[in-house]
């Protein structure tokens, strides 16, 4: 059975963020794929590929784990995305982003 995944888009300090739901838990990340310094979503706030397994590269399919945002496949294996700190309270998350 695939886990459920959501994910959401928004600006802070002028850069594109993103925050994902992957089994039962939140991971946050710079909107900006680690070959090319593109977003990554290939329709608005759609960050997962087909399976739900894997973050997605629009651009030329890298593959980044959601939980580590490591790229397993594709230009920029072995790099990561730019992780962001997070914290849930009941219902809501707060990213904090100090502009780096």
């Amino acid at each position: 059975m695939q886990s459920k995944t959501r994910s959401a888009k928004f600006v802070i300090n002028n850069r594109s963020i993103f925050v994902v739901f992957f089994q039962g838990n939140f991971y946050a990340y710079l909107n900006e794929c680690k070959h090319l310094a593109v977003e990554l979503d290939w329709e608005e706030a759609n960050f997962f590929d087909n399976n739900q397994e894997f973050i997605v590269c629009s651009t030329h399919g890298a593959l980044y784990d959601p939980v580590t945002g490591l790229c397993v496949s594709g230009p920029c294996k072995s790099k990561s995305l730019g992780r962001l700190e997070l914290t849930e309270h009941e219902e809501e998350v707060e990213v904090f982003y100090d502009g780096n």
